[in-house]
């Protein structure tokens, strides 16, 4: 019975043609290009039914719900508004199923369970649907018998190990038109396999003994393909490449009879080849059908092997010249052998290298201005925007100097010498900070006036003296406390910041001894040892956890970087350190707020965290993971994507307590809900509150639970009113 291209409605079917066609005895029922919106089985008698087709309507949901078992054994439903197949749509009352058609729709996802009971379906067609990465791996695992498989354009980046790996009658794949990058694990039983259009730029491991056809067609990124990466192919026929622009090198190496054996067919029509190389003659030779049109060929000496040969005077024939200009549109076998040479790239090469020459001798010109022109390393300044000039000067003593001054049991006035500094790593001016120094002896004290809560002084003893011509500089920030140590010979200072984000080192610029310092003299102040460290200040791990839980709740994020950054990597409590669970926190936030999610996902998921911590920790997880995606797919996620991105990125157990939730409530509080709804479909305010009290939740979702509930069942009871009377009409 073929009704299509009528523009029927379900009601006109339904309601008027059946008291018109005994549909009991139809076998093949064609309804394309009507404006069916849905389709229900209990509407009609479909005893006899074997094919039905739905495609070019209108079509939202079908339904196979009034029979026990149908006899149907082809669907096409292509060309729909689809979004997702419900259960009651492909479920075990059409188990003899062998040609299903869903191309053309809007799907977004193939779960595990959607084809678990088509274990006779043989050819099925999900092209053209927008389902991105949303096919489950074990989405395919019952479908032994298939053997057509069309996934093209199903903006798919990746497909995973399992897909396949059941499908072992599978002989004909389509996978173009996906942005997949590499090839995945295919099936041996292929025979047909398509992969034009795919972001694929080699052909390695390709392993499929029984493959006789091979598309490659419009390859954005394929720019050369070694017949030796297709060694494995032993039965292939037929090889497509039209249309693949930038592939400009076929190649073969270390030729060996038994590459490509029955190799018939070979299309690289529309390319940008403009030479072929002669190591491709014993290709050619055993190929019957070689079609190479419509490539910018360049008519050279690299060419001219193609003319002195009569295995390949027809192929000289069908090649078209591009260049050389006096050659263009003329056939290579029409170029006179005398014509066809190579232009001299002597002139060429010694371009080149005269350039390469100039630039060496500019090079060495600016290099020895630089060394020429730099003042002495012994003293240099640094100028900063909106900053002080930051100076430093080393300082040689003699050892007399330095034995007087360790001679002194106290300073005197004289002997102080202070030090104003200012500075930034990584170009950041908040970072470093030291200021009011003051040298007393071998007494550094060291005040920051910057942070009001940090008011009190520290005095820190230098117990070792280094270098006297190395300047260890330290950062203060209130109570904060980070050092970056780099020592090298004759380098300035040079801190990574990203690198060296959860380590403490020195940061150091190191001079080379005799760069022009001068020492004090006689009537000048005594200058202690020039050579300090200033070691960082010692906390105990409550005391971290404390400044960490504050900074937290005050929501300065920077700040907090800042003093996690400054914790010492040797720390005497580093153990403990790393598993107080406030630490752990804010290094989870700190990863999070800065966008280095792998950190975050590595601390949350080897890291058991309490209750408490849960809320937080779980929504920095799934808000990372939709970031990672929206920043993967290059849009904003629905809420479809984001039950996909939770579906494969489960919450770790380390910050949940193991109960499912569902629609955001656990399962516990829908539960309650539930039976008091039961009990009062319509509660007033003081139940709203009682029972948001027993529940954790608000009034105002309490009360949105029970209106959406409400709304829910008279849905289904206005659906089952519909279905009932429309099934009693037809009765009757």
């Amino acid at each position: 019975l073929d009704l299509s291209g009528r523009g029927l409605k379900k009601e006109d079917f339904f309601l008027k043609l059946q008291s018109q066609i005994v549909l009991a005895e139809v076998t093949d029922l064609i309804l394309r290009g009507n404006q069916f919106d849905s389709f229900l089985d209990c509407s009609t008698n479909l005893t006899s039914l074997r094919t039905l087709d739905l495609s070019h309507n209108h079509l939202q949901r079908f339904f196979f719900l009034c029979k026990e078992e149908y006899n149907l054994q082809v669907l096409n439903v292509s060309h729909n508004k689809l979004l997702y197949i419900d259960d009651n749509a492909f479920n075990d009352r059409i188990p003899k199923l062998k040609i299903l058609d869903l191309s053309w729709n809007k799907l977004s996802i193939v779960n595990e369970t959607m084809l678990e009971h088509f274990k006779v379906l043989e050819n099925l067609t999900i092209a053209n649907n927008p389902i991105n990465d949303g096919i489950h791996e074990n989405a395919f695992w019952n479908l032994k018998a298939l053997r057509y498989l069309n996934l093209s354009n199903v903006s798919s980046t990746y497909f995973s190990l399992e897909f396949f790996k059941t499908l072992t009658n599978l002989s004909t794949l389509d996978l173009s038109e996906n942005p997949v990058k590499t090839i995945p694990t295919l099936p041996n039983s292929l025979e047909e396999l398509d992969l034009s259009n795919t972001q694929i730029t080699q052909l390695q491991n390709l392993i499929l003994p029984k493959l006789r056809e091979l598309k490659l067609n419009n390859m954005p990124l394929l720019r050369e393909l070694l017949f030796n990466d297709l060694e494995n192919l032993n039965s292939l026929e037929t090889l497509t490449l039209t249309g693949s622009k930038k592939l400009v090198h076929l190649r073969v190496l270390n030729y060996d009879a038994r590459l490509l054996p029955r190799l018939q067919s070979l299309s690289i029509n529309d390319c940008g080849l403009k030479t072929l190389d002669s190591t491709l003659l014993p290709i050619i030779k055993k190929t019957q059908i070689l079609k190479l049109d419509n490539n910018p060929w360049n008519c050279d000496c690299k060419m001219q092997w193609i003319t002195m040969l009569n295995a390949t005077k027809s192929l000289s024939r069908d090649i078209k010249c591009l260049t050389p200009q006096r050659h263009l549109d003329k056939r290579l076998s029409e170029v006179p052998k005398y014509e066809v040479e190579c232009e001299s790239e002597s002139s060429v090469f010694y371009l080149v290298l005269w350039a390469c020459i100039l630039l060496l001798i500019v090079a060495l010109i600016l290099a020895a201005g630089f060394f020429l022109l730099k003042r002495p390393i012994g003293h240099w300044e640094i100028g900063r925007k909106n900053r002080e000039t930051v100076k430093y000067t080393n300082v040689d003593e003699s050892s007399n100097d330095m034995a007087t001054a360790a001679s002194r049991d106290i300073p005197t006035a004289e002997e102080e010498k202070h030090v104003s500094v200012r500075t930034s790593l990584a170009g950041d001016p908040e970072d470093i900070y030291l200021e009011n120094v003051t040298c007393v002896g071998s007494r550094l004290t060291v005040a920051s006036g910057h942070n009001e809560k940090c008011e009190k002084q520290a005095q820190i003893e230098s117990e070792s003296i280094l270098s006297p011509t190395t300047w260890v500089i330290s950062t203060f920030r209130g109570s904060d406390s980070r050092v970056c140590s780099r020592h090298s010979a004759d380098s300035q200072v040079a801190c990574d910041r990203e690198d060296r984000r959860w380590e403490r080192a020195e940061m150091s610029a190191v001079a080379p001894a005799g760069t022009g310092a001068t020492a004090p003299t006689a009537n000048g102040p005594i200058v202690p040892a020039p050579v300090f460290a200033l070691p960082t200040l010692s906390f105990t791990v409550n005391q971290v956890a404390t400044v960490c839980e504050t900074l937290e709740e005050s929501g300065d994020i920077e700040r907090l970087a800042r003093f996690l950054w400054s914790l010492p990597v040797a720390h005497p409590n580093i153990q403990e350190l790393n598993q107080s669970e406030a630490v752990l926190r804010a290094r989870a936030i700190v990863a999070f707020h800065s966008g280095h999610y792998r950190e975050l996902y590595a601390i949350l998921e080897r890291h058991k965290f309490t209750k408490d911590s849960h809320g937080k920790l779980q929504a920095m997880w799934l808000e990372a993971h939709y970031q990672e995606a929206e920043k993967l797919r290059g849009r904003p996620l629905g809420p479809v994507d984001k039950y996909r991105v939770r579906k494969k990125f489960p919450l770790p157990r380390t910050i949940w307590d193991g109960e499912q939730k569902t629609h955001c409530f656990k399962e516990r509080t829908r539960s309650l809900l539930r039976e008091w709804y039961l009990q009062d479909p319509y509660p007033n305010p003081g139940k709203k509150r009682e029972l948001a009290a027993a529940t954790g939740l608000t009034p105002t979702q309490v009360g949105n639970w029970f209106k959406n509930r409400r709304q829910r069942d008279r849905a289904a009871a206005a659906k089952n009113r519909f279905v009932r009377d429309t099934y009693c009409f037809v009765i009757r």
